[in-house]
C-alpha cells in the first residue's frame, strides 16, 4: 500500500481547519494496509489515519467512532476521533477514508506482569461499556479458518504445522460446543499489545478499533491474557518460547477479575478459547500477503503450532490455575 503524501495530508487536515502544517512525517513501518502520518501544527501534534481497503465501510467506521467515543466518556484510556469542519469524525476524499486523532505520546511497554494486570483492567472496563452497545460488525465465520487451512496446505513446508494446527482447532471447538458460553457482545477485536500505548506502567491508550465485531467476551480475554504472556521478541520466530510467561497470565486473568466474571467452567476451558482465538485470527491472515508484517507465513505458522502444542498440553492445569485468581 502507498504511504501518505504530503499534498493528501494536506488536503484531508484543511478538511479539519488545520492548514498551518509544520512538519509531516510517516509512521509506523512501511508497507502497512492502513499508513499513518504524524503532523505538526500550530493547533498540536496528530495521527492522521487512512483506512485499509475492506475496512472503508462509511457505516462501519462510524459505528466504530462512537463506541470509542462511548469509552472515552466512560473513563476507558480509549482516544476519539476529532470531528472536521462538518461534524463528521471520517473524512472522504477521492474514495478514500481519514480518520485524525489527537497524537499520544508512549514509552515502549515493558513486558511484566504489572503490564498484563493493567491490560486485564482496561479490557473489563472496556467490555462493561461495549457488553451494553448494540452489536454490530462482520460475524466470526468459523468456515474461513477451514478455508485458510485448505489454501495453506498448497505450501508443502507448513503441513506439519497445519496438521498440528488443525487438530487443536478443531479440539478446541469441540471444547467450546460442550460448554454454555454467553451470547456474543460487542467487543474490541484485536486486543494485544501492539494496539496499547504505555507510559510506565500506565496505559496510555487502547488503539486500533478497526476489527471491532460481536463475539464471546470470555475468548476475548482469553486471547488477550496470551497475548501479554508471550515473548516474540527479537528477528526469528523459531527462537520464540512457545510457553507463555504463567505469572502474566495469572496478574492479566486477575486485572480483569475472569475468575468472578466468568462461570467456572469458562475459566477452567481458558487455554482452548485462547487456542480457538489464536488459530481464528492468524490462519486467515496468514493466506494474507504481508499479514504478520516483517515475517512471513512460512516462519509465524510453526511458531503458532508450538504455542497452541503447549496450550493443549497444559490446558487442564492452566484452567486450574486461572480458576484460583483472585481479583
Amino acid at each position: 500500500p502507498d504511504a501518505l503524501t504530503v499534498e493528501e495530508c494536506r488536503r484531508v487536515l484543511g478538511e479539519y481547519g488545520l492548514t498551518r502544517l509544520n512538519a509531516i512525517r510517516p509512521f509506523g513501518r512501511a508497507g502497512v494496509r492502513a499508513p499513518k502520518a504524524v503532523i505538526d501544527t500550530n493547533a498540536g501534534r496528530f495521527m492522521l489515519k487512512r483506512r485499509a481497503a475492506g475496512l472503508d465501510d462509511h457505516a462501519r467506521i462510524r459505528s466504530e467512532h462512537a463506541a470509542q467515543l462511548a469509552l472515552q466518556q466512560a473513563g476507558c484510556p480509549v482516544p476519539a476521533p476529532l470531528a472536521s469542519r462538518d461534524g463528521e469524525t471520517v473524512v472522504v476524499i477521492d474514495g478514500r477514508f481519514y480518520e485524525l486523532y489527537p497524537f499520544i505520546d508512549a514509552d515502549p511497554r515493558t513486558p511484566g506482569a504489572e503490564t498484563s494486570r493493567v491490560a486485564g483492567d482496561a479490557l473489563a472496563r472496556m467490555h462493561a461499556v461495549l457488553g451494553r452497545l448494540e452489536p454490530h460488525g462482520p460475524v466470526d465465520r468459523p468456515g474461513r479458518v477451514d478455508e485458510a487451512f485448505d489454501s495453506l496446505r498448497a505450501q508443502s513446508t507448513l503441513r506439519p504445522a497445519l496438521d498440528r494446527l488443525e487438530h487443536d482447532w478443531r479440539t478446541a471447538r469441540r471444547h467450546r460446543s460442550s460448554i454454555d458460553v454467553p451470547a456474543d457482545r460487542l467487543m474490541h477485536g484485536d486486543y494485544h499489545p501492539g494496539n496499547t500505548l504505555w507510559r510506565g506502567n500506565q496505559l496510555a491508550a487502547v488503539i486500533d478499533f478497526e476489527a471491532m465485531r460481536p463475539g464471546p467476551h470470555i475468548r476475548e480475554a482469553a486471547l488477550g491474557a496470551l497475548q501479554f504472556a508471550l515473548d516474540a521478541a527479537g528477528s526469528n520466530p523459531q527462537n520464540w518460547p512457545e510457553a507463555p510467561a504463567v505469572d502474566r497470565l495469572e496478574a492479566f486473568w486477575a486485572g480483569y477479575g475472569g475468575a468472578r466474571r466468568f462461570p467456572g467452567p469458562l475459566t477452567e476451558a481458558a487455554a482452548w478459547f485462547m487456542i480457538e482465538g489464536l488459530i481464528g485470527e492468524a490462519l486467515p491472515r496468514a493466506r494474507r500477503p504481508g499479514g504478520f508484517g516483517r515475517h512471513d507465513s512460512a516462519s509465524i505458522v510453526p511458531y503458532i503450532a508450538r504455542v497452541t502444542a503447549w496450550l493443549a498440553e497444559h490446558a487442564d492445569g492452566l484452567g486450574l490455575v486461572l480458576l484460583q485468581t483472585r481479583h
